[in-house]
């Protein structure tokens, strides 16, 4: 799947990313319209990914020491980026949580974690929480990811949200309603 994705020839601050269009996550896994829409931005420079991702709905998640590396983030509040590999079926994970979480993992293939991969990245996590709404971003190394990714034309990924404790929402940007909620590439 293409994702949008802004490329800029020269570095982008947290303050770039904020103020560029965004696109939003509204309908969930099975196709029909989510209650509450995620904006999602994603945009790469020369040395930088970054994601970021805002909803105006309060945030079902821990509170976490910003860039704390944390797996298991898809048990609560959650936007997830998928990032395939440019020239193989591999693919990068990165999961990013209002709380100021985030996690990566590197996969061969279809759910097949590399065993090599050990990340050593660390991300910058900027969070911003209300009673009514929250806003979270993140930049990372491209340097650091396991994928090897262009950002080009030919550049795959998949993005994702899962909202809520008790009732879960699983939001995608391309719903496949025949199968259950699966975001792996």
């Amino acid at each position: 799947m293409t994702i949008p994705l802004y490329f800029s020839g020269t570095p982008l601050s947290f303050n770039d990313i904020a103020v560029l269009p965004s696109f939003p996550l509204e309908l969930e896994w099975w196709g029909k319209r989510a209650p509450h829409a995620i904006e999602i931005r994603i945009a790469a420079d020369p040395e930088k990914l970054f994601f970021a991702a805002s909803a105006n709905v309060p945030a079902s998640c821990k509170d976490y020491e910003p860039g704390s590396f944390v797996e298991g983030l898809w048990n609560e509040d959650v936007v997830e980026l998928f990032l395939k590999d440019d020239s193989s079926g591999a693919y990068q994970e990165i999961n990013l949580s209002p709380g100021g979480a985030w996690w990566t993992v590197f996969f061969d293939s279809y759910r097949a974690r590399n065993p090599f991969f050990r990340s050593a990245a660390q991300a910058v996590v900027q969070t911003r929480k209300t009673n009514s709404s929250w806003y979270a971003a993140l930049s990372i190394l491209r340097k650091q990811l396991g994928a090897s990714i262009t950002f080009t034309g030919k550049s795959r990924g998949a993005v994702s949200a899962i909202l809520g404790t008790e009732h879960r929402s699983y939001m995608t940007l391309n719903p496949l309603p025949e199968f259950q909620p699966d975001f792996h590439l």
